[in-house]
């Protein structure tokens, strides 16, 4: 029989690992007691490595969350409203008339709808003086008539909007969703 020995393994190390080996085998076939797993257990949780992460979330996160509480709201407010008028509508628009850029916005129908009115009157006027060799150009006195319309409207709207939210809990939750994604920008533009 040969036996076959490595060169770091000696006889006192191979006593030794036949000791430890002996302890399991001894200590594996008694019954574990309950102080004996609670000190395991007890050990076990003093040994997890505990990592904190640390850090900020970018602000498109934040713009992500208002977008979708700015539709979740809206959605949910003109299901409720009754006046088409009154139902608003987000879409991303060009920030300014030659430009590529755009920007969300939400807006009422009423807005268009009174807008392309005073348009085609406007449109309609330019022509006639045209025709009638009268001045031609932006007519400010129907942009003042469609201010005050806005403004009037958007006055009704705004009740409209309260006395719904005040009688609907749901929506009432939705708003307060949305002003706090509103905060929530208002603080990550501000880091």
């Amino acid at each position: 029989m040969k036996v076959f020995r490595s060169k770091g393994l000696t006889k006192s190390s191979m006593v030794l690992s036949l000791s430890i080996l002996a302890f399991y085998s001894l200590s594996a076939s008694a019954a574990p007691t309950e102080a004996s797993m609670q000190n395991a257990e007890q050990q076990y949780q003093s040994n997890i490595e505990a990592i904190d992460v640390i850090g900020d979330r970018p602000l498109s996160y934040y713009r992500r969350n208002l977008v979708k509480q700015e539709n979740a709201f809206f959605d949910l407010m003109n299901q409720l409203i009754d006046e088409d008028d009154f139902k608003v509508t987000c879409k991303k628009q060009r920030m300014q008339a030659f430009s590529r850029l755009k920007a969300r916005a939400c807006e009422a129908n009423f807005v268009s709808r009174i807008i392309g009115e005073a348009t085609q009157q406007n449109f309609d006027s330019m022509s006639l003086s045209s025709r009638m060799g009268g001045p031609d150009g932006v007519n400010l006195v129907a942009d003042v008539k469609i201010q005050l319309a806005l403004k009037k409207r958007q006055r009704e709207q705004l009740e409209a909007m309260v006395e719904t939210i005040n009688n609907n809990p749901e929506l009432l939750s939705a708003y307060q969703a949305l002003e706090l994604a509103k905060q929530k920008v208002m603080l990550a533009q501000q880091q």
